[in-house]
């Protein structure tokens, strides 16, 4: 592949397959607006009501005292609350909250050394990681709502990819499509949530597009949950493209950017290349002119350009 090159004034990234085929790109960040909103009455059986959060989504809800010490904690299911398992806390005191969810029905985050906030940590985690941590709370007598913003740590990414309106066709294979340069897994801190990152992931994160039937000149794939190295810019790669009849093998779309916690449309737009025709026999150019032809009785004008072969004695003269 030859190098990437930046369009002046443009968002837009030109990277070429070959010196017939390129694929302009765009990194699309998304407002941030996956902060799901947790409210929990603990008079009323600590009962949630979560905003964009799928029904049956686990998550786990610990309590400390304002020094730090471990209080209590409980498992729920979204929708699935009772008010069987409600903590009950005192009144007039100061507690600090924390929320974590994997984003699963069927997985919740397992917490090591939990008995101090200090110390307490989500570790070798690969999910789609939910963390929220609360300031110091003194709870009132009566009601008392908690009020969350579960914020993600990793990026979500959903890629587009779509053909030019310049070209025929349309996109009948997509081979292996594959972001890299990505951490398998990371340790989250309880008390800041800042993260850790571990092990890097060796053979990339799979991108899942729908089926492609007949073909399609325009496909989004599914979101695909990263873990970006942040020291590194990261690449989607493509074994092979099937597009107008031509296969294109062993495609790059180098230099993307993603932040942890944010969410991205990757838009992938395939076009062929297009320049100035040149080479011996084609530099040609002829000035502009005009005839006067007598048809039918009259005199009928034509603008056009004096052709003029090379070791010819003949003129044509080129109508339009």
């Amino acid at each position: 592949n030859k190098a990437s090159e930046y369009q002046t004034g443009s968002d837009t990234h030109i990277q070429y397959v070959d010196e017939n085929f390129r694929i302009e790109s765009q990194l699309v960040p998304i407002e941030n607006n996956r902060n799901e909103n947790l409210k929990t009455d603990f008079k009323q059986s600590a009962l949630a009501v979560l905003e964009k959060l799928a029904d049956n989504i686990k998550y786990k809800l610990l309590v400390y005292d304002a020094a730090g010490n471990f209080v209590d904690e409980r498992d729920y299911i979204y929708k699935q609350e009772t008010l069987a398992t409600a903590i009950p806390l005192n009144t007039y005191t100061e507690y600090i909250f924390v929320v974590v969810s994997s984003r699963s029905t069927s997985n919740i985050p397992e917490i090591t050394n939990q008995n101090n906030l200090s110390s307490a940590q989500i570790k070798n985690v690969n999910a789609d990681l939910l963390y929220w941590k609360s300031k110091k709370m003194k709870l009132n007598k009566g009601q008392n709502f908690l009020a969350a913003k579960l914020k993600p740590k990793f990026s979500e990414v959903t890629t587009t990819l779509q053909m030019h309106n310049t070209m025929t066709g349309q996109i009948t294979a997509i081979h292996t499509p594959t972001f890299n340069s990505l951490v398998q897994d990371v340790t989250l801190n309880l008390k800041d949530g800042k993260i850790t990152y571990e092990s890097l992931l060796n053979d990339g994160k799979s991108v899942t597009f729908p089926a492609l039937g007949t073909g399609k000149r325009s496909i989004t794939s599914n979101t695909t949950i990263l873990i970006p190295d942040t020291t590194t810019n990261m690449s989607l790669t493509f074994n092979a493209l099937e597009v107008d009849n031509e296969i294109k093998n062993n495609i790059t779309v180098a230099g993307l950017n993603f932040k942890p916690g944010h969410r991205y449309n990757l838009i992938l737009t395939l076009r062929t290349c297009t320049q100035a025709v040149s080479g011996n026999g084609f530099d040609w150019e002829f000035p502009q002119t005009s005839k006067t032809f007598r048809e039918n009785g009259k005199n009928v004008t034509y603008t056009g350009i004096d052709f003029k072969p090379q070791n010819s004695t003949t003129t044509t003269f080129v109508k339009n």
